[in-house]
């Protein structure tokens, strides 16, 4: 409560952990469990239900859309992945 507001559409760290991440279809990915800093951009590392790890760079063209209040993260599909993620 005593961090300052940021811009819309930025968000402390604290706000994103623990976010469910879904494709735009609503298939469900994971949740997110934590954020790595890298030079060129931030990747979010989100566990899935078989326990595996999902590295998605935090980039405006794969984060779709970030909603803290209902604690959900929208993100494009994902191809190099493939059907079973």
């Amino acid at each position: 409560s005593q961090l300052p507001p940021l811009p819309a559409g930025d968000y402390y760290y604290h706000e994103l952990i623990n976010l469910d991440v879904y494709e735009p279809d609503g298939h469900y990915l994971g949740v997110l469990e934590q954020i790595l800093e890298t030079g060129a951009n931030d990747v979010y590392v989100i566990l899935n239900d078989a326990n595996e790890e999902i590295l998605i760079p935090a980039t405006e063209e794969m984060i779709l859309e970030i909603d803290p209040d209902q604690k959900k993260m929208i993100v494009a599909k994902m191809d190099w992945y493939g059907d079973d993620v």
